[in-house]
């Protein structure tokens, strides 16, 4: 992880964003700078919740590569912040309720009998 270095004054958040945007941080700097209280007081005061920040980096790995891009910070924290709402509740619901339909389909799809290997059947 290789932080973007300062060319002279201070950096604009574009600027910081536009630099920021090819770095990868792996699992092993994640932790080690979540355990630094700076850190932890930055996330307290984005309203990311102490159990929220278990596991967090897991949370923001969404693609599953094995580090996580300013991208996924970014979108990750935006969805940890805060309480959550009734809106998020019946979103996530309403998610999961598609997510089982679609699961049924599927099934009812893998449980159909396959067709015959071995051409079109025999005339009677």
């Amino acid at each position: 992880c290789e932080v973007p270095q300062r060319t002279s004054g201070k950096m604009s958040l574009e600027e910081l964003v536009e630099r920021a945007a090819p770095m990868q941080v792996s699992v092993t700097v994640f932790n080690k700078l979540c355990r630094n209280s700076k850190v932890r007081d930055i996330f307290r005061d984005l309203d990311v919740a102490e159990e929220d920040q278990t596991n967090l980096f897991e949370a923001l790995d969404v693609d599953g590569s094995g580090t996580i891009d300013i991208e996924e910070l970014f979108e990750g924290i935006a969805k940890l912040r805060g309480d959550a709402r009734r809106s998020d509740i019946v979103s996530m619901s309403l998610q999961i309720r598609n997510l089982q339909w679609s699961l049924q389909e599927l099934l009812a799809i893998v449980q159909l009998p396959a067709p015959a290997a071995h051409g079109p059947p025999a005339p009677q």
